[in-house]
């Protein structure tokens, strides 16, 4: 592009009018110049020109809590692209926190915000500039017009040769210099920018002519790039841009007769080349890279997809399913191109925990224990049942109802002497053992008739009258 720091000062100097808070003026960090465009750094973010003078990819982001003049705090929440013309308008969506109100709008980070009265407005005022327009006649120059403000210098693209062929017929060319008139009789004499527009002349003139032939390049059945050489002289592929240290060079399209003749004939030559491309094969688990391969090979050549299966490791103590959910994509051959293919993989891991049973038989709390006839006797005629402790896996669901355990106790007192048959009715993760029973019937009680395995465990018997 071209733009100067006039492109800077003046955006400037509309932030500092900007409606309603101009505390943004404080957030551009730097300016400098780069290929191609400009660069303004705004909190770490990036304002760049593009390959057009009057289109932009606009990056803004703002760091600070701003106040409007409602009172509303707001603040730039990600960073926003938005492409516009020189002499419109960028509006730059930003998150106010008081309202949800407006056009929902999803940042490239996610983030939905919403854009009715949550913008600046940025202004380019391209009626203050003047337009030069550099006639190069030819199509290597890096720009071939400018935007500049009266008093800025001009910088002029940089040339040195170039080429032309009319049938077999080629001819180079040398750089002279630069003109004011299109005829060449006035040298350039304007270096600084005037008040109006004005137009310079690259004048060239024919280093040589040569009869040449064309050396066309293909790759994947197509021409990547035409070489001009002239008979007699030595081939230089690697003046074609897909052409590196190792690239293969043939003379038939299926590639299979190496080309070994390097002095340009007569008529024009046809080469085909192949190139090194890579594979790349990203393994993730659960959306995470954790593994990354690179296979090299020539284009067309055979690639066999590594086989992939869904698989189990269990150490005894934790348990992880790999499950393979396939590739991105499947190729039976090197492409003309790098690429990545990514191996998806769902990744569980469980654990195994240990589930105690503790089956102690307490009394019923009307029972008096202290082993007289006279006050209560206790007799144990069938102590319960244990059950093992047991080690399962993170999730297993556990049926309670399988274990039938049973005691049976005698209890002799003033007023009654009876036997008694008691039964684990239900389980409980804290607070011990207990029995519900009340007299001759049975209290309330929670049941729990399964158990998920969420980690180590101890179930308490709850014990009731038979």
């Amino acid at each position: 592009l071209g733009l100067t720091n006039t492109v800077y000062n003046a955006i400037q100097g509309l932030i500092t009018t900007m409606n309603p808070n101009p505390s943004l003026e404080k957030t551009f960090m730097d300016f400098s110049v780069v290929e191609g465009g400009y660069n303004l750094l705004v909190n770490g973010a990036t304002l760049t020109g593009s390959d057009s003078f009057n289109d932009f990819d606009i990056y803004l982001g703002l760091s600070d809590v701003y106040t409007n003049q409602e009172g509303k705090t707001y603040k730039f929440i990600d960073e926003v692209k938005v492409d516009i013309d020189i002499g419109g308008i960028v509006k730059i969506p930003v998150d106010l926190k008081s309202s949800t109100e407006g056009t929902s709008y999803t940042t490239g980070a996610g983030k939905v915000i919403n854009t009715n009265d949550y913008y600046r407005k940025m202004y380019i005022d391209k009626a203050r500039y003047n337009k030069v327009t550099f006639r190069t006649y030819c199509n290597t120059a890096e720009y071939d017009s400018l935007l500049l403000t009266p008093g800025e210098e001009i910088i002029f693209p940089e040339l040195s040769t170039k080429e032309s062929t009319e049938g077999d017929m080629t001819t180079y060319y040398t750089f002279e210099g630069w003109y004011m008139d299109a005829q060449f009789k006035e040298p350039a004499n304007v270096f600084t920018m005037p008040a109006n527009n004005i137009t310079f002349y690259a004048k060239w003139v024919v280093d040589r002519v040569e009869r040449t032939g064309a050396v066309n390049i293909y790759e994947n059945g197509e021409i990547v790039e035409t070489l001009r050489v002239k008979a007699g002289d030595e081939i230089d592929p690697y003046k074609c841009s897909k052409v590196d240290a190792n690239t293969k060079f043939y003379t038939d399209e299926n590639c299979t007769i190496e080309f070994t003749d390097w002095t340009m004939p007569l008529n024009d030559v046809n080469i085909y080349i192949k190139n090194q491309y890579t594979v790349t094969l990203t393994t993730k688990h659960n959306g995470e890279t954790v593994e990354t391969a690179t296979y090299t090979g020539y284009s067309g050549d055979d690639f066999v997809m590594p086989s992939a299966e869904s698989y189990v490791v269990d150490d005894g103590n934790t348990r992880t399913t790999y499950t393979f959910n396939g590739y991105s994509q499947s190729i039976s051959a090197i492409s003309y191109e790098n690429i990545e293919i990514v191996a998806d993989w769902s990744v569980d891991v469980k654990h195994y925990y240990t589930v105690t049973f503790d089956t102690t038989w307490v009394k019923p709390s009307t029972w008096n224990d202290n082993n007289s006839s006279f006050s209560g006797k206790i007799t144990c005629k069938r102590a319960a049942q244990t059950i093992e402790a047991m080690k399962v896996l993170e999730g297993t669901v556990i049926d309670l109802t399988q274990y039938n355990i049973t005691a049976n106790y005698d209890y002799q007192a003033v007023w009654i002497t009876a036997n008694y048959e008691f039964k684990v009715v239900s389980w409980k993760t804290s607070g011990g053992c207990e029995n519900v029973t009340d007299g001759v019937t049975n209290g309330d009680y929670d049941e729990m008739a399964t158990l998920t395995v969420t980690g180590n465990t101890t179930l308490y018997a709850i014990w009731a009258k038979a």
